[in-house]
């Protein structure tokens, strides 16, 4: 029980980080690029020091995601063996069987 309340609660806090930063970071990443592109001389390269930091940040994104989708397979599975656990009476909560 307890390693299903650790999945579902990661799973959660990846979930709800990933939804509230990726658009901010994808619209940084576009006003980055616009910023390269009207830019020249020495603000240029002000400007593309930025752009490495956002990228960065991107692939920390999807890793992120990448590690979403492991854990909502591992509460997939958890589920299973949950209600097999249930279904043929094997688990026991609190000193009886369920």
């Amino acid at each position: 029980m307890t390693i299903g309340n650790i999945v579902v609660i990661l799973y959660w806090v990846i979930f709800t980080i990933r939804r509230g930063i990726e658009p901010k970071i994808n619209l940084r990443i576009r006003a980055n690029a616009y910023d390269i592109n009207r830019s020249g001389g020495k603000e240029r390269k002000v400007v593309e020091y930025l752009y490495y930091p956002l990228q960065v940040a991107k692939w920390l994104l999807k890793l992120a995601g990448w590690i979403e989708n492991i854990l909502l397979v591992a509460l997939i599975a958890w589920l299973i063996y949950f209600i097999g656990a249930i279904m043929t009476g094997n688990m026991v909560m609190l000193g009886y069987s369920v």
